[in-house]
């Protein structure tokens, strides 16, 4: 279903400052409100340059992107000026122009359809390396099914790459630090230019009438006090069922106290339960599974999923990707808790949705637990610059992504997060509080960057929790000299 965004007569006033502020997105000639000037911004922030020297051309030279057309990505690098629909999109658009007038590119994105080939955008990389193909100059694609090609020769190296300053912050600096190799290489970069890293954060959507037709709790107090735990979730979650439909069945329709994907719904918990799977020690990775931390987080994640009656679980096999239907019947108030990723707040059955909602991290294994931390699902867009490219255009290429990223940095992440995120979608200043929480947390392991190369273990919480398996230990003992295997080849000893 398309995304729709409704901006309020203030919204509208702010959004209209900003657009403004920033590079003209329609046909012709691109200008700016300062003559062409770096844009300002819509509050006192800092704005940080990049390290571009002034004057810069590449004398208009195209720069071709290979990324994805499917669900929440189709617009997160360029958009035509004809699609533009929101704050967002007129970001996106006038991103591009800015960038591309400033340094002297032309930009162009060819754009594909995955249609569940979630490696689709790396193989296609891979092929022209193999075949000498040199057609784009940069990729954007899915995490998990893109780190391993760090060992392959098919992307160069980023780390190498002069035009690019990977310790500012509109690069994810927690993803730098995880991604980058004992070797000092880093061949894929995440940050602000692809939004994707934040929509597809795992946050826990509450329908606040269910909650307090339910509970007497103040939810967010809880959340402030540390108490929202798994246990607190199941303690309610477990006590909500109704069987609203009258069928005498527990289906779709009725109304249930939680709901999450049987999936990708498990994915969270790895960074919400800080179970960590790789670490550095004296620069190289050590594996630090901890397994009497792994069966607790079994055993509680399985209750929550399967041990009672107040929960209602989505397959793949039977529902979109996007899981739309979960969104419309939260939206029509048959689930009180539901796990999803942010971008719901983009749709229009969440837009739309009568009663108020509002947004709370993944919960904490326990109150022992210091804090909450959040996890942006696998398939996140990351850059990388294919192998076949010219070695004397790597500095060009680089200047590209600096340039994306610093402005998304300055300028689009305040569009979206700010103006949109908050300022729109979310109804609540709780939740806006929420929201910091849950970004600022933002965590991912090195095991999930280069889980290919592990025998994907952070897979197992899935496999293990559908089959309500709690033995951690058999599981290890069978996979330990895989998993070994593995972190010697990202440390370069095999």
């Amino acid at each position: 279903m398309k995304k729709i965004i409704r901006f309020s007569a203030a919204s509208l006033v702010i959004a209209m400052l900003l657009s403004l502020a920033l590079v003209s997105c329609g046909e012709g000639e691109v200008t700016t409100a300062s003559g062409g000037s770096t844009p300002t911004t819509t509050d006192a922030r800092t704005i940080l340059e990049t390290k571009t020297p002034a004057g810069t051309d590449f004398g208009g030279a195209e720069i071709k992107i290979l990324s994805r057309n499917d669900y929440d990505y189709y617009d997160e690098l360029t958009i035509d000026s004809d699609e533009v629909s929101n704050i967002i999109d007129q970001s996106i658009c006038e991103r591009q122009a800015y960038v591309e007038e400033k340094i002297g590119v032309e930009i162009k994105n060819d754009k594909k359809n995955m249609d569940r080939n979630w490696s689709l955008i790396t193989d296609i990389i891979r092929d022209h390396f193999r075949s000498n193909i040199n057609e784009y100059q940069l990729a954007a694609s899915g995490c998990c099914n893109t780190l391993d090609a760090s060992f392959e020769g098919c992307f160069w190296a980023l780390s190498d790459i002069d035009s690019m300053s990977l310790d500012m912050p509109w690069y994810a600096q927690n993803f730098v630090e995880q991604a980058t190799l004992p070797s000092g290489e880093l061949y894929f970069i995440a940050g602000d230019a692809t939004i994707s890293r934040i929509r597809m954060i795992y946050a826990t959507f509450v329908n606040h009438a269910l909650f307090e037709r339910y509970v007497s709790d103040d939810i967010y107090k809880v959340v402030d006090d540390g108490k929202w735990t798994i246990d607190y979730q199941y303690g309610i979650a477990s006590t909500v069922y109704n069987d609203e439909n009258g069928n005498g069945t527990s289906d779709e329709g009725d109304l249930f106290g939680f709901s999450a994907h049987y999936n990708v719904g498990m994915d969270p918990y790895w960074s919400a339960f800080e179970l960590p799977i790789l670490t550095k020690v004296d620069g190289k990775f050590v594996e630090v599974l901890d397994g009497d931390r792994m069966v607790d987080a079994l055993t509680k994640i399985i209750d929550l999923f399967y041990n009672h009656n107040g929960v209602y679980l989505y397959d793949d096999k039977s529902r979109d990707p996007n899981l739309e239907v979960m969104m419309s019947e939260f939206a029509s108030d048959h689930y009180l808790f539901m796990t999803h990723y942010l971008v719901c707040v983009e749709y229009q059955q969440l837009t739309e949705m009568e009663h108020s909602f509002g947004i709370i991290p993944i919960p904490k294994l326990n109150e022992d637990q210091s804090d909450y931390y959040s996890y942006s699902q696998d398939q996140m867009s990351v850059l990388g610059i294919p192998g076949t490219v010219e070695e004397e255009k790597l500095e060009m290429i680089g200047t590209v992504i600096e340039e994306l990223s610093a402005y998304s940095y300055n300028y689009t992440r305040e569009a979206y997060y700010e103006l949109a995120l908050k300022g729109r979608y979310l109804r609540d200043e709780q939740s806006r509080k929420m929201l910091d929480i849950i970004v600022d947390n933002l965590y991912v392991d090195a095991g999930w960057l280069y889980m290919k190369l592990i025998n994907n273990v952070p897979m197992t919480l899935r496999t293990m929790v559908r089959g309500k398996n709690t033995g951690w230990a058999n599981y290890y003992r069978s996979q330990h000299k895989i998993i070994a295997n593995g972190v010697d080849k990202l440390n370069g000893d095999k």
